[in-house]
Order: C-alpha cells, then sequence, then structure tokens
C-alpha cells in the first residue's frame, strides 16, 4: 500500500468506469491543440500594436469586450462614452495584434479604430457604415480616456477566465498570485457563472483546498468547513472579517464579484482564528456602462430562480447598481423545503478626479422547513449500521429556519498624486437567526427490529446579532536604495453584541420526546410549547492595528514582512431566574500576530517562495479554579514553487506547509468548572503537514481549467477531536472548453471531486468499537452552454453524473448523504 500511487485511492467502482472515461476523453480532447501551441515558436518582438497576444474574449457588449481588450493588451484607447452605447461584440478568440484585435472586436458595429499619432487607439464611425442615431444624453457624457485598469485586485466579472489577476485578501497587499507566499485559491465571476454555484456552499463544495462535509439538511451549520485539516473559522466580506457565528454558508451569490480563499494562519487580515484557511467574499461593483441580465433557472426536486443585475451610469460622475434574487424549491430529502430573496444595491459618486464615496446596503433572508440540525442515526441500538434510503430525513415537518441578513456599508476612497491610496470603511451586519429543531440521530438508538428507542433532539434558538466595524488603510509606493517597494498600514475597530432569550435545550420539561418507530416516521410530532429560562448577554470588541510592506532587495527577490497587533474583549454571562449568572469573559491585550514571507524569481515562468504565518483564537473553556484557558495559538510554516505561463495566463502552484496548533482544550476527566460545565486542560496541539498543488487558468485561448489537489499527514494529542471524519486526500478538477468554427456557440464543462476513506468511531455503549466510514468516492459534474445570440445564452448542468451515493459527512453525532444525480437549465439573456 506504501508505494501506491496518490491517485490511484481516487479510483471508483468498475460502474463508474465508463462515464468516468468518457469525462475523460471529453477534459483531454483539447490536449492535441495546446501541445501545438506549447511548440510553436515565440511570438516576435515588438511593441504591443506589432507583436501577437493570445486572447479569448467572450461575445457581449461591445463597451466590454474592448475595455478588456485595452487592458490585457496594455494600449491606449480614448473614445466618447456614448460612441459604444447599445453596441455588441461578436468576441475575440486567438492570437491577434492590436489593429487585427480591433477589426474582430469592432466586426458588424459601424466603428472603426484608428491609431494615433501617439501610439493609442480611438474609434469613429466606419466610413459608409449606416450608423444608428446617437444617444440623446451623449453631448453631455464625458469623453473616456486613459488606460483600462489592470488593477490585480480589479473585479473578475467580465474578464470570462477562471483566473484571477491576482488579491488582497493575504497582506491587504494587492499582490499577484505568484507574488504572494501563501496557497491562494480565486473563484472568479466566470467559475460561479459557468458552473451555476448560486450559495457560497456551492462555492465551497467545489473550492480547491476546502473540504466542506454537510452535517445537516440546513445549510449554515457552523462546523462544516475544513482546509489542511482544521476547521475554516473566518469569513470575510469584502476583507472585513463577519462574527464567527454569522452563518455564510446560504449566502446567495448573484452579488459576489469572486471569492478568494487564502489558506493556512490568516492572522495579519482576519485577526483571530484558526490555521486553516479565510475565505473572502468580494462583492460587485457598479459599472459604467448600462447593462442589464436576466437569469431564469428550472431544476430538479421543483427548483426555480430567478436572478436580475442592472447597473450603470445615472448622472455625471454617479453610477449604480443592483441585484435580485429569488430562489425556491424542494429536495431529495423528503419533506425538505427552502426558498430565498436576496436585494443587494450599491452606488458609487465621484467627489472629484480622485476621490470616490460607495453606498452599499444588502437583504438577504433564506427559510428552510423539515430542515434538520444534524442527520441521520449511524447506527443501531446493537451497533449495527443503519441503511437509510438518501431521502430519509429524521426531522419532524415543524422543524424551521428563518435567516434575515442585512447590511449596511459606506467606503471612502482617495487616490494621491504620489501613487498612495487611502481607503475609509464604515459597515453594519446585522444577522436575525430564528431556528426550531426537532430531530433524532443518538438520543437513544434505535432497535434494529422494532425501530423504537430513540427520542428527539430538541432546540430553539432565536439569535440576533449585529456587529459594527471601521476599518481605515493606507497603502501606496515609496523608494528606498535606488528600488520601489510597497507599503500598507491599517486600522480595524469591530463590536459585535447579541442579548436573547434561552430556552430548554435538548430536552423540554413535560414533552414526550419518544419517536415510536424510525421505519415509520413522517415527521408528525407535535411542536413543544417554548418557554425562555434565561437570556444570554454578549458583547465583543476588537481593536487592531496593522501593516504590511513588500520589500525588493533586487529583481529576482521580493520580501514580504507585516505585524497585526489585536485588542480582544469579551463578555458574555448566561443568566437564569433565582440563580447566579454563568460569566464567560476573556480578553487578550496587545497580541502581536507576525507575517513573514519571501519570493524569489527563478525564471521567468517559475519562482520560489516560503512564508511564515501566524493566528491566535480565544477560548471559552474553564480549568477546574474556573480560569479560562490561554488562547488557542496557530502557525503556519509553508514553502513552494509558483508559475506563471502562456503571458500569465496559467498559474501554477506547490505549496508544502506545516501548521501547529497548541494550547487546545481537552477535557480534564470528569472534573467539573465552578459554572458546572466540564473542566479543561490545555495541551499541545495538533501537528498537521501536508501538500497542496493548484493550477488554473487557460490552457489554449478556448480551453480552461481551475484544479487543485491536496494531502495530509496528522499527528493530534490524545483528546483531539473535530467530530468529523475528513480525508486525507482531495482531488478536484472543472474544466470548460469552447468548440471553434462553426460550433463556436457551443462550450463544453465537466469536474470531479475525488476524496480519500474516512471514519469515525460511533458514540454507544457496545462490546466493541463500532466505525463508519466512507471509502473512497469520486463525483462527476458535466455542463453545456449555448449561445443563442450575442445577448442569450442557455446553460445545462449535470451533477453527479454516475449517480454516485456516498455520504457527504460521517460525524460523531450522524452522518449525511451527499446529493443524487440531478440537472438544472438556465436561460440569461444580456439587455
Amino acid at each position: 500500500m506504501a508505494h501506491r500511487h496518490p491517485l490511484s485511492l481516487f479510483m471508483p467502482r468498475p460502474a463508474a468506469l465508463a462515464a468516468r472515461s468518457l469525462l475523460g476523453a471529453a477534459l483531454l480532447a483539447p490536449l492535441g491543440p495546446l501541445l501545438a501551441q506549447t511548440a510553436a515558436p515565440a511570438a516576435p518582438a515588438g511593441s504591443a500594436a506589432e507583436a501577437p497576444r493570445a486572447y479569448a474574449i467572450p461575445a457581449g457588449p461591445l463597451a466590454a469586450a474592448l475595455t478588456r481588450f485595452a487592458a490585457e493588451s496594455g494600449l491606449l484607447l480614448a473614445a466618447p462614452a456614448g460612441l459604444t452605447q447599445g453596441r455588441m461584440s461578436p468576441g475575440l478568440n486567438g492570437r491577434y495584434t492590436a489593429p487585427q484585435g480591433f477589426e474582430a472586436l469592432l466586426q458588424g458595429s459601424g466603428l472603426e479604430a484608428l491609431r494615433q499619432p501617439d501610439g493609442s487607439y480611438g474609434l469613429r464611425p466606419r466610413a459608409g457604415a449606416v450608423q444608428a442615431p446617437p444617444p440623446a444624453t451623449e453631448e453631455a457624457l464625458p469623453v473616456v480616456r486613459g488606460r483600462a485598469s489592470r488593477a490585480l485586485d480589479a473585479p473578475s466579472e467580465g474578464s470570462g477566465s477562471l483566473l484571477a489577476r491576482g488579491q488582497s485578501s493575504a497582506t491587504g497587499l494587492s499582490l499577484s498570485l505568484r507574488d504572494t507566499p501563501q496557497a491562494v485559491a480565486v473563484l472568479t465571476r466566470e467559475r460561479l457563472s459557468e458552473q451555476q454555484l448560486v450559495s457560497v456552499e456551492d462555492v465551497l463544495l467545489h473550492a480547491p483546498g476546502i473540504t466542506f462535509k454537510k452535517k445537516a439538511s440546513a445549510d449554515d451549520n457552523e462546523k462544516g468547513l475544513f482546509a489542511r485539516g482544521m476547521e475554516v473559522s473566518n469569513m470575510l466580506v469584502d476583507g472585513v472579517s463577519m462574527p464567527k457565528d454569522f452563518h455564510a454558508l446560504g449566502l446567495d451569490t448573484a452579488l459576489y464579484d469572486r471569492i478568494e480563499v487564502v489558506r493556512g494562519a490568516t492572522g495579519l487580515m482576519s485577526g483571530t482564528g484558526n490555521p486553516a484557511a479565510s475565505i473572502n467574499l468580494i462583492r460587485k461593483k457598479p459599472t459604467r456602462e448600462t447593462q442589464a441580465e436576466l437569469t431564469a433557472s428550472l431544476g430538479a426536486w421543483s427548483h426555480k430562480r430567478l436572478e436580475l443585475d442592472v447597473g450603470g451610469t445615472l448622472g455625471t460622475g454617479l453610477r449604480a447598481r443592483a441585484v435580485g434574487a429569488w430562489q425556491s424549491g424542494d429536495s431529495y430529502i423528503d419533506r425538505l423545503h427552502q426558498r430565498s430573496e436576496l436585494l443587494y444595491g450599491v452606488l458609487e459618486q465621484d467627489l472629484g478626479p480622485n476621490t470616490l464615496l460607495t453606498l452599499s446596503a444588502e437583504h438577504q433572508r433564506k427559510r428552510c422547513e423539515a430542515c434538520t440540525y444534524f442527520g441521520l442515526p449511524g447506527v443501531f441500538a446493537d451497533g449495527s449500521l443503519t441503511q437509510f434510503p438518501n431521502s430519509y430525513n429524521s426531522a419532524t415537518n415543524w422543524s424551521r429556519q428563518d435567516r434575515r441578513r442585512a447590511s449596511l456599508g459606506l467606503n471612502l476612497e482617495h487616490g494621491f498624486e504620489n501613487g498612495w491610496k487611502g481607503l475609509l470603511s464604515l459597515t453594519r451586519h446585522g444577522d436575525n437567526n430564528r431556528r426550531s429543531y426537532g430531530w433524532f440521530s443518538d438520543n437513544g438508538l434505535a432497535d434494529p427490529q422494532t425501530g423504537a428507542g430513540t427520542s428527539l433532539w430538541l432546540a430553539y434558538w432565536p439569535i440576533p446579532k449585529t456587529q459594527t466595524a471601521l476599518q481605515a488603510s493606507l497603502s501606496g509606493p515609496f523608494e528606498w536604495g535606488g528600488r520601489q517597494h510597497e507599503l500598507m498600514l491599517g486600522l480595524n475597530l469591530a463590536h459585535s453584541r447579541a442579548d436573547y432569550d434561552t430556552y430548554p435545550l435538548w430536552r423540554v420539561p413535560g414533552y414526550d420526546a419518544r419517536v415510536p418507530n424510525v421505519f415509520e416516521w413522517t415527521g408528525e410530532m407535535p411542536e413543544p410549547a417554548w418557554q425562555a429560562n434565561g437570556r444570554r448577554l454578549f458583547t465583543e470588541r476588537q481593536r487592531a492595528v496593522y501593516a504590511a510592506a513588500r520589500l525588493r532587495p533586487s529583481e529576482a527577490l521580493s520580501l514580504v514582512a507585516g505585524a497585526r497587533w489585536t485588542w480582544f474583549d469579551q463578555q458574555a454571562s448566561y443568566e437564569y431566574p433565582g440563580e447566579p449568572s454563568y460569566p464567560d469573559n476573556m480578553a487578550e491585550h496587545g497580541r502581536l500576530i507576525p507575517y513573514l514571507g519571501a519570493v524569489y524569481k527563478l525564471s521567468e515562468p517559475l519562482s520560489l517562495y516560503a512564508s511564515y504565518t501566524s493566528i491566535f483564537q480565544p477560548q471559552q473553556s474553564q480549568d477546574v479554579n474556573g480560569k479560562v484557558l490561554d488562547p488557542l495559538l496557530g502557525k503556519t510554516v509553508e514553502a513552494g514553487l509558483k508559475g506563471a505561463f502562456f503571458d500569465d495566463r496559467l498559474s501554477l502552484g506547490l505549496a508544502l506547509f506545516r501548521s501547529v496548533q497548541d494550547n487546545y482544550a481537552v477535557a480534564d476527566g470528569d472534573k467539573l468548572a465552578p459554572n458546572g460545565d466540564s473542566a479543561y486542560v490545555a495541551v499541545r496541539g495538533a501537528r498537521i503537514r501536508g501538500l497542496e498543488l493548484d493550477l488554473v487558468g487557460a490552457l489554449t485561448p478556448r480551453w480552461q481549467v481551475q484544479a487543485g489537489y491536496t494531502q495530509i499527514r496528522q499527528q493530534l494529542p490524545e483528546g483531539w477531536t473535530l467530530n468529523v471524519g475528513l480525508p486525507k486526500r482531495v482531488l478536484k478538477l472543472y474544466s470548460s472548453y469552447r468548440l471553434g468554427g462553426a460550433a463556436s456557440a457551443w462550450t463544453l464543462s465537466g469536474g470531479l471531486r475525488a476524496e480519500s476513506a474516512s471514519q469515525f468511531t460511533a458514540r454507544g455503549s457496545f462490546p466493541q468499537p463500532v466505525v463508519v466510514a466512507q471509502k473512497a468516492f469520486t463525483v462527476f459534474d458535466a455542463g453545456l452552454r449555448y449561445a443563442l445570440s450575442p445577448q442569450s445564452t442557455v446553460s445545462l448542468s449535470l451533477r453527479n453524473l454516475t449517480d454516485k451515493r456516498y455520504y457527504a459527512s460521517i460525524a460523531v453525532y450522524s452522518k449525511s448523504y451527499g446529493e443524487p444525480f440531478n440537472a438544472l437549465l438556465s436561460l440569461q439573456h444580456r439587455f
């Protein structure tokens, strides 16, 4: 076994080999053109106008196509803003010089590009072409002049690419993926739209480096995300950390431009958490050109979805965008029904040539009925494994969840003449999460013959929580030693609060929770009469100052150094009538979180990198004397190789890492703390080593891919538990290919998710330990898109092609099945 190739663990059952072969053939069919391109001679040297470059610009609004062409070619383009209004472009695919590219993009528009003496380009009506009447406001529209944005953290929308130019989530500095000394994966707007990933849960299920274990039919379970063998506890929106229990998995992705995943310890930007990963949700911004897009979807289990996205210029220096989405449907799980709504609006106002004010508002609501907090029982009373069908639902019919999330934001950005930029951001998030659950898992185990012996777990959590955050930063270049470097300084203030009534948890006095027969279960049980029995008071304050610098001692070497000083204070208590309050307070003053990284350029395409990153997590566990344990300390040491190929259109990364988490809380036998909870002691924690591979970008102008492979090895202390079985190896692959010639309207796509075996030891009093296991498995997906016109596209997504039956999660409390085969059909129209 020791000599087996790692990928051999992902071989599916023989019944799936045929489907796998067909999918593999579809994904590898374009390999011939790739080899031919790789072997082709390099383009001749010359100016940006003379040298041909490879482009893959989709058909669509002419203004968006020209903006992208200018950005990728490095050309200067000047034209009246109204000249392109209402005109479409057939797109661009292949290698073109600048004149050839303009000619192809402007085909059928009645316009032509004219090169100016200074090397820039302008647009004018083509001689003899029939011109549409100009917009009534064209004379008032300004002339758009200046190089298209090439910022590394620029929006991914409209790029048509799976590869993002860069990110700023790791250090606050705008860095390319190659220049970031950590493993980073970015899922662009193109990926989200192509694969029809409409919730954050969908995205992270397919995100490289993330292991998602769905522990219930409710989509916001707070312990479902893992990276590098540890729980992911950090989520951010536009770089601002959300409270740890702002469950984000059910959020709609219609308002996001991209989702950035930085793996390892991320304390520099996210403050507290685990050395696993941080996930940054980047929202859409207004567009200068008027645009509108309507998407309608139908799918399995009565799935229905409508999505509208409208944006453009409202007046001089004023731009706006509005996004709305509505979704409703049942599930492969019996009786489960979910529905959601989203409204998002954002305004941008130019206060001056270098000053921008942005106002945003977001409202999301998601509801589910007959949903559970955990999945199905894993074992019967005699220790035999349960074999419920995929559709089985252990929840009562009255179980429900109603989540309302609201957000308001104000951003002020100013660019200084010396290239520096200042940013001030004020946000307020509100989350009102009302959950009523009745379900059974291991609250007594059922008899395998009679089905009797188990009872419902009962829970009611009406938890409102708010967070107000202020963030300020100043960043820009500076000269030192004859070279240019970058510096970023930041300040973060956050205040979170949650005051709410508590209710009896898990058991309700006077309520008969016994389930007569699990084999005849229909969810029919009365709902308890919920009566508050206390109150929870919670306040958390965080203050932090941080800094990061990128230094270039030589042309080949760059160093990234940073630090964050964090002040953390949490005041919390449970108050019950006639009893003393149970405080749950903790504080950290001036905790230092360092960041060190280096990138060395070996050659034009390849770089070596290394980094040391850290993070900490305050704990609530107490010892026998009532003292709160010291914070969990996490750090990651990482080294690897990164490459950029085919004119920076393909990115490759190899990472070797070692993550450590100390001061882990382990139960101190049967001892109790003064508040009545179990007492804990801090022990030397987990040591996790592993490797990761990432590949993303264009293999040819028509063929794109995003793939990730993770392999870990753990050394865990006695008592360590994540309450869930995790695989040691995970492979994720997605690829799309746009056909050429007469079939250029068609795009084929496919992907897979493969995991090695995982297991956990079931709870219960059995003569011998009972292990619930999931064998290695592979799930295949496929997609098909057809461009009906430059404005309309129809898409078909097929998920779990072979109808693989597998556990999406096996946990100490329960197990949950993965989604069976299903299809989703969408029609998208751009106005």
